[in-house]
């Protein structure tokens, strides 16, 4: 005799998820109480059982391979960068390249037009990876696939609106406007296959195996600075520019399915219910909400430059801000290391340890953000001379507000990839919106009314994102059960170091320039050395930095026993 235990089709929420388990555990402890001494036996395979789960161990290895990973792609892509801005300068010109800042970051609303459907996937996949079976996967990509083909009109509408526009928005000669144009369809295209070409690697990481592309990655972003040096050398302009980034799309795209499929034995289409595919575009739709939102705040700094001020101010404000603007990036990075295991603990209602767990990446992000934030403020000058010329550094005050401009939005993002992997995406859009814009109106003000340039520009923003500031950590207070008083105060005492350590970078920045690489690279370790020291002892409690180098020491074994 077989008895078999038929489950209510799954519903997606971290309350139901939770009442899921419960109706799970309760069957089991059923068929004990009652199966005894009957004759046949329940067959394992015919109860849809869950999948493992890892163990604090093994998430921490996970996370600390991923943040490897990362790390690797983050350091290598800064480097790239380092050795390609100063040649695209060089063989564009400052104006044209001021050009290329504005199509790229405009490329990046056109992207967040297709519908954010590899983004929905991975934080679907996070928050299932250990309650949703092969089937219910391969429906979840089978529905991103929909949503983006429902979305797809919508993006070439916002792409043929800019292609048409942008050569009047960048005030270019008219000689220029074909050139203009055909890099904005070439950019367009791009956005076309980004989205497609990602859910392999949106799979990959939400199944917290992110660091199985580790050094393919990196050479894939090797690979793409080749090509832009190549189309600027070989005198192709802006239309090469624009074609080796939709070329680096697409091998990216290629590489990754191959290592997907390899990977994750379940990765496939399946086609998708009718409700749980009009689930997915409700989310999907979320996502793309604040992919706008996020863009408004990230991207429209250069814009309001470029429409209320000149495309110089626009290079020198681009190449000041890149070691800040990799930091950020590198920062969030490390937070979306941890996001997939903090979204397993969510799936699965282990809230106590999602909230454990968070705090621990946040405390890190902190650490990391305040030493080298210090570090930027303090050699900043230096570095933009030596690499590109003083003539295109933005100002020490300036180096500040864009340190904490990044460390604001690095902060807002490592809330809001916890609501992500929660699914409650809602209420970081709506607050989303109200920052966006408000960052935006006073950045035109600060910028144009007040002819701040970058100075103005980043006081705006800086005010409008704080809105952001405070409900994103109130809404992951809310899914956590912490209160958001609790963390105003838990966040006190760093805040004020963070101030002192800042303030003093910003005090002797002026009188402490360099004139070799030579001596600014150990002068700027030795600063992170010092402050970080600093900080960890003046910032953090014992606790605090116990749990960091238990971490430390884990993620460092994980790593030799992984190269061994």
């Amino acid at each position: 005799m077989t008895y078999r235990i038929r489950r209510r089709p799954r519903a997606f929420g971290v309350a139901q998820i939770r009442l899921d388990a419960r109706a799970r555990s309760a069957a089991r402890a059923y068929i004990r109480r009652n199966c005894q001494g009957v004759q046949g036996t329940v067959k394992s395979d015919e109860l849809t059982a869950a999948p493992s789960r890892p163990g604090g161990r093994d998430l921490t290895s996970r996370a600390s391979l991923n943040a490897a990973a990362s790390g690797l792609d983050y350091a290598v892509k800064a480097a790239v960068e380092l050795i390609v801005n100063p040649l695209l300068v060089a063989g564009l010109g400052a104006q044209v390249f001021g050009a290329w800042r504005v199509l790229w970051q405009w490329s990046a609303y056109v992207w967040g037009a297709s519908g954010r459907s590899a983004q929905a996937l991975q934080s679907a996949i996070a928050n299932r990876q250990w309650t949703a079976t092969p089937e219910d996967k391969r429906r979840l990509v089978g529905s991103a696939v929909v949503v983006w083909l429902l979305f797809l009109p919508l993006l070439l509408a916002a792409g043929a609106i800019g292609v048409w526009l942008g050569p009047a928005f960048l005030d270019v000669p008219p000689a220029d406007y074909t050139e203009v144009r055909v890099a904005a369809a070439v950019l367009v295209v791009d956005s076309m296959a980004v989205t497609l070409l990602t859910l392999p690697r949106s799979a990959l990481q939400g199944e917290n195996l992110g660091y199985t592309r580790m050094g393919i990655s990196t050479l894939l972003i090797a690979l793409g600075g080749v090509l832009l040096v190549l189309a600027v050398k070989l005198g192709y302009g802006l239309v090469g520019v624009a074609g080796a980034t939709l070329v680096t799309s697409l091998v990216t795209g290629w590489v990754f399915w191959r290592i997907t499929r390899r990977r994750l034995s379940w990765y496939g289409l399946s086609r998708p219910s009718w409700k749980l595919a009009r689930w997915f575009l409700g989310l999907s739709t979320w996502f793309l909400g604040w992919k706008f939102v996020l863009e408004v705040m990230i991207a429209s700094d250069v814009l309001v430059l470029a429409g209320f001020a000149s495309l110089s101010l626009v290079a020198a404000y681009a190449l000041t801000k890149f070691v800040a603007e990799s930091l950020s990036q590198g920062l969030s990075l490390l937070v979306q290391a941890s996001t997939p295991g903090i979204g397993g603990y969510l799936g699965s209602g282990r809230l106590r340890k999602a909230a454990t767990l968070r705090g621990e990446v946040m405390a890190l992000v902190w650490l990391v953000g305040t030493a080298a934030g210090a570090t930027v403020v303090a050699w900043n000058g230096s570095f933009v001379g030596l690499w590109v010329g003083e003539d295109l550094f933005a100002g020490h005050t300036a180096t500040l507000l864009i340190v904490i401009l990044g460390l604001q939005i690095a902060a807002i993002k490592a809330d809001t990839f916890v609501i992500d992997v929660a699914l409650i995406p809602r209420v970081k859009v709506v607050a989303g919106v109200v920052s966006a814009v408000l960052s935006v109106v006073l950045a035109i003000v600060g910028v144009w009314l007040l002819d701040g340039g970058v100075i103005g520009l980043c006081l705006g923003m800086i005010a409008g994102r704080s809105v952001l500031g405070f409900v994103a950590p109130w809404a992951v207070g809310r899914v956590l059960g912490q209160p958001f008083g609790g963390q105003c105060l838990a966040a006190a005492r760093p805040l004020l170091v963070t101030t002192v350590l800042f303030a003093a970078a910003l005090a002797v920045s002026p009188d402490i320039t360099v004139d070799s690489w030579l001596r600014l690279v150990p002068y700027a370790v030795g600063t992170v050395v010092a402050t970080g020291a600093v900080a960890a002892f003046a910032g953090l409690r014992g606790e605090q930095r116990a749990r960091l180098v238990v971490r430390a020491r884990a993620a460092v074994t994980r790593l030799r026993s992984g190269a061994a």
